[in-house]
């Protein structure tokens, strides 16, 4: 387990970004986006990537144009015109967030606090986390197996093509590097990191949406644990339903490969006994749903 404190503990050194979320593409950043926008403190737009630059006018170029073009646009309701010429012409991120807020058609009540979910960070969280001093971050992590089984559905590719050999290292050297980043950040930043299981997050949802809302200082009710999806969720609630669907489509062979390609990527959260109980509560919840939808049916 990693060890946190509460935000409140932090330097007040940046009074308008309250959260950093990370963690890999299609492995659960959306979901706790949903679930701290369920919170009348906070709210965000959809994806930012803001502080993989090294300033908000370095944020322009073109090296960035995955996140300062339509992404941003569209997932914050801003024009290009207020990118460019307002907010990113701020001597300071905390400037630039305030600014976002400002002019964001997204964020209605404009005293919140945000928080930016750009999964990306991962990557280089502790560069990230220097440029924001005091400000937490909540890392979401999900097994290998089910994170490349939801790259391999959102690529262009055929299932055959996508565990061919070399795109299949390709999938495994990606989650690898994420998981790389997540450990050179905690070297120099674990008080202000809170690893989340994506896993146990499904399975048990109070527990583990507290857990966040007391990393962050926040007051946590059960009503929380609704929200009103807006990015692409399924449903309003946290759900076991897409847990362990790659079980369905990915050849056992396939998931050993796939195991073996990223045993360098140990989260924390791996202990053998642990791990093991966990996965047979998985499969026993799985199992109870589909006797239930097919009973339905």
């Amino acid at each position: 387990m990693s060890s946190y404190k509460k935000a409140e503990k932090f330097p007040p050194t940046n009074t308008i970004l309250k959260a950093i979320v990370c963690g890999y593409e299609r492995g659960g950043t959306t979901l706790i986006n949903e679930l701290l926008r369920a919170h009348p403190e906070l709210d965000s737009g959809f994806e930012c990537g803001f502080l993989l630059a090294t300033s908000p006018r370095d944020y322009l170029n073109p090296e960035f144009n995955e996140f300062n073009g339509s992404l941003i646009r569209n997932g914050w309701k801003i024009t290009q015109e207020e990118l460019v010429d307002y907010i990113c012409t701020s001597d300071s991120w905390s400037t630039a967030y305030r600014r976002l807020r400002e002019k964001s058609r997204v964020i209605s009540d404009k005293s919140v606090l945000l928080f930016d979910k750009t999964p990306k960070y991962l990557l280089h969280l502790d560069s990230v986390l220097e440029k924001v001093p005091g400000v937490p971050c909540i890392v979401i992590a999900k097994e290998a197996k089910g994170v490349i089984w939801s790259w391999i559905k959102r690529s262009h590719l055929t299932r055959e093509a996508a565990i061919e050999s070399d795109q299949l290292f390709a999938y495994a050297n990606r989650y690898v590097s994420y998981f790389n980043g997540y450990k050179r950040a905690m070297r120099l930043y674990s008080d202000r990191i809170l690893l989340i299981h994506y896993d146990r997050l499904c399975l048990q949802p109070h527990r583990e949406v507290k857990r966040i809302f007391d990393f962050l200082g926040l007051n946590y009710s059960r009503k929380l644990l609704k929200f009103e999806p807006n990015y692409g969720v399924h449903g309003s609630k946290v759900s076991i339903k897409y847990m362990n669907e790659y079980k369905d489509y990915l050849p056992e062979p396939i998931l050993n490969r796939i195991d073996e390609l990223t045993k360098k990527a140990c989260w924390e959260f791996d202990e053998p006994d642990k791990s093991r109980k966990l996965a047979r509560l998985a499969d026993r919840c799985l199992s109870s749903l589909k006797n239930v939808m097919n009973a339905i049916r």
